[in-house]
C-alpha cells in the first residue's frame, strides 16, 4: 500500500531529525567520553609524579662539634677526623676560625671522633651512634697541652755532593763516582 506523498515527506523529515538528534548524541557522548579519558589521563599521571614531590627519607646524617683547650678558647684549624668503628673509614676535616666542625651526609652507625692540634695531646671520643636523618651533637672536644706527634715525611740528611736519591740497592752515591766490580 502506498502512502500518500505528504506521509512519505513528514516521516523523512521526522528521520532526518531523529538522524540529526542521533548524530548530536553521538557527538554528545563521544565528547563526554573524550573528557573522562582525558580525565583518567591526567590522574593517572599525577599519581605517578606524586611521589617525586614528597620528602624523601634521608638515610644519611651530621655531626658536629667544636674544639677548644683546656681554658676553654677555641682552637682553630685543629684536624678531626670521623672514624667508622664498622668499616675503619676516615673522613678527616679543619675546624673553622671559631674551632667549630662538621660532618654531613654520614651513613648511620657508630663513630669516633680525633681531634688534634700541633701542641696538644690527641682527644677522643669513641662509640658515638648516629641513626638516619640526626645530627648528632659531639659536643667540645677539649684538647689536653703537651706533646702532639704529628706525621712528617721521612726526610734523609745527604751530604753535600752526595746524591739525593737511593741507588736501585737502597744506597746514596756520589755523583761521577761509580762503584767498582
Amino acid at each position: 500500500m502506498a502512502r500518500p506523498p505528504e506521509e512519505q515527506e513528514r516521516r523523512h523529515e521526522s528521520q532526518v531529525r531523529n538522524s540529526a538528534r542521533a548524530g548530536e548524541t553521538v557527538r554528545a557522548t563521544r565528547k563526554v567520553l573524550e573528557e573522562q579519558v582525558y580525565v583518567r589521563y591526567v590522574a593517572i599521571g599525577l599519581l605517578l609524579i606524586a611521589p617525586s614531590f614528597a620528602p624523601a627519607q634521608e638515610v644519611t646524617g651530621s655531626i658536629t662539634g667544636t674544639v677548644t683547650d683546656p681554658t676553654g678558647s677555641i682552637i682553630a684549624h685543629a684536624v678531626v677526623r670521623l672514624i667508622s668503628e664498622a668499616t675503619g673509614v676516615i673522613r678527616a676535616l679543619s675546624t673553622d676560625n671559631e674551632g667549630n666542625f662538621v660532618f654531613t651526609a654520614v651513613p648511620p652507625g657508630f663513630y669516633t671522633v680525633a681531634a688534634e692540634h700541633p701542641g696538644f695531646k690527641k682527644y677522643q671520643k669513641q662509640r658515638l651512634e648516629l641513626t638516619p636523618g640526626d645530627t648528632l651533637g659531639a659536643g667540645n672536644l677539649k684538647l689536653s697541652v703537651g706533646a702532639c706527634w704529628i706525621r712528617t715525611p721521612n726526610l734523609r740528611r745527604v751530604r753535600p755532593g752526595m746524591s739525593s736519591r737511593p741507588t736501585s740497592a737502597g744506597m746514596f752515591r756520589t755523583p761521577g763516582k761509580f762503584p767498582t766490580i
